[in-house]
Order: C-alpha cells, then structure tokens, then sequence
C-alpha cells in the first residue's frame, strides 16, 4: 500500500556550496590585495630553522613581516654576522618563538638584518 503522506524533496547542496566557494575566492583575493603595493604591505620573510628562507628580497619602502617558526627568540637588526651596525636605520625588534614581528623600512636602499642572537641568520633587503 502507497504512503498518502505526500513526499519531501531534500533541499539541494548545490547553491550552499556554490555560495561557500564564493565566500572563499572573495576572502581569498581580499586578503592579497589588502593595503596598497607601494606600502609594502602583505611582504612575509619566514624563519625556520635558525635561517631566513630567503637569503635577499626586493620589497617597496614598507612593512616586512618576520614569522619565526622556530621555538626560540631571535632579535633581529640592521648589521652582519650578529652585530649590529653603528646607526641603524631599522628599529631592531624581539620576535619570541612561534611569534611574528614586523620592521618598517621607510627608505629605499640595502638592509642587511641579522639576529644578534644567532650569528649565522643573515639576509639582505633590498628596499625600492
């Protein structure tokens, strides 16, 4: 014998997860193009390692965000092989372990950054 109930369509998927890939692509492309090219914004070194990932970058006059991996603190500067140069025209900044920081480069030029603490973590900025 037939159900005299009449029969329920399940609602389809389709249209949410058509709406979540939308959601994705456009949090996706807001994220790359939040703040304007000429500030430098978006520009990440990451440290892994006891090295920078990169041995030199070209950046424009701006941010430049440093995510340590590392489980220990690095104190990064404007110098060479741990030491940091006589007048600095970065601020030095402490980034603990599994943190981030950030140096402002507010000038076109060559940086060379190292950490005072490890020696051997050494990178060239180059600042256009």
């Amino acid at each position: 014998m037939r159900d005299p109930s009449p029969t329920r369509l399940q609602p389809s998927t389709a249209p949410l997860a058509c709406l979540a890939s939308v959601v994705v692509l456009v949090l996706a492309f807001s994220a790359c193009s939040s703040g304007s090219p000429s500030a430098g914004t978006g520009t990440t070194v990451t440290i892994s390692g006891l090295a920078f990932a990169v041995a030199e970058i070209t950046v424009p006059v701006g941010d430049v965000t440093f995510v340590n991996h590392d489980g220990v603190e690095h104190l990064l500067a404007e110098g060479e092989n741990g030491t940091e140069v006589a007048s600095p025209r970065i601020q030095k900044v402490a980034i603990a372990g599994n943190a981030q920081g950030v140096i402002t480069f507010s000038a076109a030029g060559d940086y060379h950054v190292t950490c005072l603490i490890h020696h051997t973590m050494n990178m060239v900025v180059h600042v256009q």
